[in-house]
């Protein structure tokens, strides 16, 4: 869990930097990795996330979303 951790601030530090887009990040137990939320995916931005955290394709789901969280 420590290193799923390790790999979501990765990607919010990215994030601030203007790196990569991403409007959420989770972790998945059954995956045994992340679940990564942006605007929009391709092939790059993907390959840049897997990079970013050091973690393979396998372990990350991307998923779409525009960020519009409601309490």
């Amino acid at each position: 869990m420590s290193e799923l951790d390790a790999a979501c601030e990765k990607i919010w530090n990215a994030k601030k930097n203007g790196e990569v887009d991403v409007v959420s990040i989770g972790s998945d137990e059954k995956l045994n990795g992340l679940i990564v939320e942006a605007p929009e995916w391709n092939d790059e931005k993907k390959q840049a996330i897997s990079e970013i955290t050091g973690i393979d394709m396998e372990h990350l789901k991307f998923e779409i979303s525009a960020g519009d969280f409601e309490d």
